[in-house]
């Protein structure tokens, strides 16, 4: 999904129809990007919230990765439009 977005945008195909597939590929990476690093520091228990271990940076960088170019939120509400207006297909 994220290949495919980059493809598009590199090909100057970037419309506003395309708009979903980003918003997809955004808000699925950012998330699975949250659980993972979420799984790790409670594997490690306390010692993953500590700053020796970099499962606590990790962690950090994934929760900002869901705020920064809108939220998560926001992503799911372009990827619904794009549903309703038809952009989006399987």
């Amino acid at each position: 999904l994220t290949y495919r977005s980059a493809w598009m945008a590199d090909r100057g195909e970037f419309t506003r129809e395309f708009v979903p597939y980003l918003s997809m590929a955004k808000y699925y990476a950012t998330e699975m990007a949250v659980r993972a690093s979420g799984l790790a520091v409670q594997l490690l228990g306390a010692a993953g919230y500590m700053k020796d271990h970099m499962t606590e940076l990790y962690y950090r960088d994934a929760r900002q990765l869901t705020i920064v170019e809108g939220t998560s939120q926001v992503q799911l509400g372009l990827i619904g439009r794009g549903v309703l207006n038809k952009d989006l297909w399987w």
